[in-house]
């Protein structure tokens, strides 16, 4: 099957090929993750923003960490280029600062080591993959660490490319009052409403993500114009307020329900406004769609990230909301951290009311 052949019976005369290499990096890569890991878990990175170019020693004592250990560790550090040295003190690059430090808008440190926490589906691929074919479960509660890294992972250009085709809606501008399902804990409602001073939204989560969603409003200063509460798609059905909106922005949330996201979306115009918009963001499975697979890790990010249960056709998404009596509806793919996904874009019938301008506008 294979070219290489080995002489077992002669170890000694045994030749290692040079594809050796691919087993190595694969180790090393695994090696490196769990450097990292202990270094975000102990906060060796902030230790030294903190406290200046430090020494092994210096480190070791403030991070309360086996001295011995520390100065390979950091040796290895700046191997992969997250810190730098001068004679014996370490000092933290760009790359460190710019996505290992909490306070960073741009910190990774969650994401990375949600990848090896427990309860990652990474952790136990084995399971998931000898999972037996049956009816979709319901995806399990994520908790405020799980949370915090599908922010960290959606800010690396998700956010930013759904927040683009949304501004470019021409109306955009006149846009005063949004609804947001579901996505990136506030970030869509934060990054819109810091594109449009006039805009005034509201986020609907599980109950026990409102006090991290409400962090992330507090940390952007949006308190007075973001208002966070229990609810999901299935509150869309209940609109018993009778609360109009201009743009209703429904993000990774409609995987539990690829058999019935018609019923689960037909009562989202009687909440929007005319001219308004509906933005769905999901990501989308490969086989006979219009988007082709990537590499094969993301390829498997996009399963996992969508509860194993990712939605095929998007021309079939883009009917079901023709169908719902909207227009001008677009399928637009774009690049996320985990993958392809698409953006599904109508718009209601009719023309924007006319903005309030009322002066001290609060929450709808």
């Amino acid at each position: 099957m294979y070219d290489v052949k080995f002489d077992l019976t002669n170890i000694a005369k045994m030749e290692v090929p040079e594809g050796i290499s691919v087993i190595d990096d694969i180790i090393d890569g695994y090696k490196n993750y769990q450097i990292l890991s202990v270094a975000l878990e102990v906060d060796i990175f902030g230790e030294i923003a903190d406290n200046g170019p430090s020494s092994s020693r210096d480190i070791a004592k403030s991070a309360l960490v086996n001295g011995r250990l520390i100065k390979s560790i950091l040796i290895a550090l700046e191997d992969i280029g997250l810190l730098k040295s001068n004679k014996d003190k370490y000092f933290l690059t760009e790359t460190a600062e710019t996505f290992l430090l909490k306070e960073s808008p741009l910190y990774q440190g969650d994401l990375i080591l949600s990848a090896g926490s427990y309860k990652s589906e990474w952790n136990n691929l084995i399971a998931v993959l000898l999972h037996q074919k049956g009816p979709v479960e319901a995806p399990k509660e994520l908790d405020e660490f799980q949370i915090r890294s599908i922010a960290q992972q959606s800010i690396r250009g998700e956010v930013q490319k759904v927040i683009k085709e949304i501004v470019s809606y021409p109306r955009f501008s006149e846009s005063e009052y949004l609804l947001d399902v579901g996505g990136s804990p506030g970030l869509y409602s934060i990054a819109l409403c810091q594109e449009n001073n006039e805009l005034i939204a509201r986020i609907l989560v599980q109950n026990h993500v409102i006090p991290l969603t409400s962090s992330f409003v507090r940390r952007y200063g949006m308190d007075d114009r973001i208002k966070v509460q229990k609810g999901g798609i299935k509150n869309l059905m209940k609109n018993r307020e009778g609360k109009r909106y201009d743009i209703v922005l429904i993000s990774n949330f409609l995987y539990k329900y690829p058999l019935e996201m018609g019923d689960i979306l037909e009562n989202v115009p009687l909440i929007l406004n005319p001219g308004g918009i509906l933005v769905l963001n999901h990501h989308f499975c490969s086989p006979n769609c219009d988007i082709k697979p990537v590499d094969g890790v993301h390829e498997i990010d996009r399963v996992l990230s969508s509860f194993e249960n990712p939605l095929c056709h998007p021309k079939g998404l883009k009917k079901i909301i023709e169908d719902l009596g909207f227009m001008n509806v677009y399928l637009t793919p774009h690049e996320t951290a985990s993958g392809h996904a698409v953006l599904c874009i109508g718009t209601k019938e009719g023309e924007l009311p006319k903005a309030s301008k009322v002066a001290g506008k609060t929450h709808i």
